[in-house]
């Protein structure tokens, strides 16, 4: 796939861009070189429309800063971050080599509980890492989960579109969204059918509302169907209202596997699991 004409073909006189690894509402992803190191990496293509001023475009490198201090085998390393000349901007990320959950999904259907279950050990490992560090993910979905087949069982990325949490000189609570989730209408971007109920209402997102996309994710992949549809946000809101689904007989996936995924599902919060290694646990007792 081409890359668009907005963007350079050497960017910083660093990375030669490729080709285009994919596009979603907040950029676009491609494959690049690393000149100086000699080495590929993904590089994400944020557009100025998405930045909207100075102040937007400085948040965003500061957020971009606090997201590349996130360790952990199974999160997506960012390497650098730069502008560009028409005011987008760019995240240099650790190109991982595999499949996307979706993908797979797409493919299979839905996953034996064994091999689901390493999955989710492995990015419930990584959403505790960023939340111990003050970040919130806020659009988990198997898109964002890439499976390398190598090493470890499964990868995040797009925390650099994350939520960041912050401590003021107060020392109160902050929490200041990542310009590259907001539109040019200033709305806030999701993917209605992970999202938590609390965030469809528009309430200020914490860790659980991870967990409940945790939750998402995972009865899509012992299922095959996702717990709440996949309709526009009306039908999303109406569907959750109605209660959490059960498994389909047919999946013959263990009680107690079910109660636990169902558990993060909750549309109160304050009944899921509270962390994301709390339902890790939760899933493998």
């Amino acid at each position: 796939m081409p890359k668009a004409d907005s963007v350079p073909s050497v960017i910083d006189r660093r990375y030669r861009v490729e080709h285009l690894l994919g596009r979603g509402g907040m950029g676009a992803v491609y494959r690049a070189r690393d000149l100086r190191l000699d080495r590929f990496v993904a590089l994400k293509v944020v557009p100025a429309e998405l930045l909207g001023d100075a102040d937007a475009r400085g948040r965003f490198r500061r957020d971009a800063q606090i997201v590349a201090g996130l360790q952990h085998p199974s999160i997506v390393s960012v390497f650098d971050y730069g502008t560009l000349p028409d005011g987008g901007a760019y995240l240099v990320m650790e190109l991982v080599r595999g499949e996307d959950l979706r993908r797979v999904l797409q493919r299979e259907g839905r996953l034996e509980p064994g091999r689901a279950l390493r999955i989710l050990s492995a990015v419930c490992g990584a959403i505790e890492a960023a939340h111990r560090e003050g970040v919130l993910h806020r659009d988990l979905k198997p898109e964002n989960i890439l499976l390398p087949g190598t090493g470890v069982e499964a990868k995040v990325l797009d925390f650099g579109v994350a939520r960041v949490v912050r401590e003021d000189a107060g020392g109160q609570d902050t929490i200041a969204a990542d310009p590259s989730l907001i539109t040019a209408a200033g709305m806030i971007v999701g993917t209605p059918a992970y999202m938590a109920p609390e965030q469809l209402r528009g309430f200020v997102p914490d860790a659980r509302c991870d967990i409940f996309s945790l939750g998402v994710v995972a009865f899509e992949m012992l299922t095959g169907a996702l717990p709440f549809g996949r309709g526009s946000l009306a039908d999303i809101v109406l569907a959750q209202a109605r209660g959490v689904p059960h498994f389909p007989p047919d999946t013959r996936v263990p009680a107690d596997l079910e109660d636990a995924v169902r558990a993060a599902l909750d549309p109160d919060p304050d009944r899921r699991p509270p962390t994301a290694q709390a339902f890790g646990r939760l899933l493998t007792d």
